[in-house]
């Protein structure tokens, strides 16, 4: 395989948890960081691995063997910030939380209680 047409930062690959092999391997396609989607996507199938899910970061060079190798096995992650100013009170946290459209994070849906709840704290509130 040759070098993918990847930029000198590197590209960001988001793989959603669940995602299929074919929906990662078109959004690969569609965002121009693998060339000929046929050969990538019959490469993929016939290994028989399946992505882990997160964010990583392709760099620069890498080929079409390295990007599935990677993405299967978990490593080059993307770790993206998030600083708690001290003082910052827990409804505070969780609506920058919100506002931040690169964090996923699974306490989305839930209550205030049921966060402290679920860290095993039954008798503070948030």
């Amino acid at each position: 395989f040759y070098p993918l047409p990847i930029p000198k930062e590197g590209a960001i690959v988001y793989v959603y948890p669940g995602m299929s092999r074919t929906n990662l391997v078109t959004s690969l396609a569609e965002e121009n960081i693998i060339r000929i989607k046929p050969i990538f996507d019959l490469y993929t199938s016939v290994t028989g691995k399946v992505p882990k899910s997160g964010e990583f970061l392709i760099p620069k060079g890498a080929t079409a063997y390295a990007l599935w190798k990677q993405l299967t096995a978990g490593t080059g992650r993307y770790y993206r910030s998030f600083t708690i100013i001290p003082g910052t009170t827990f409804l505070q946290v969780r609506a920058e939380l919100d506002k931040n459209t690169y964090i996923k994070h699974a306490t989305t849906k839930m209550t205030d209680k049921g966060i402290m709840e679920t860290i095993g704290d039954f008798t503070h509130g948030p």
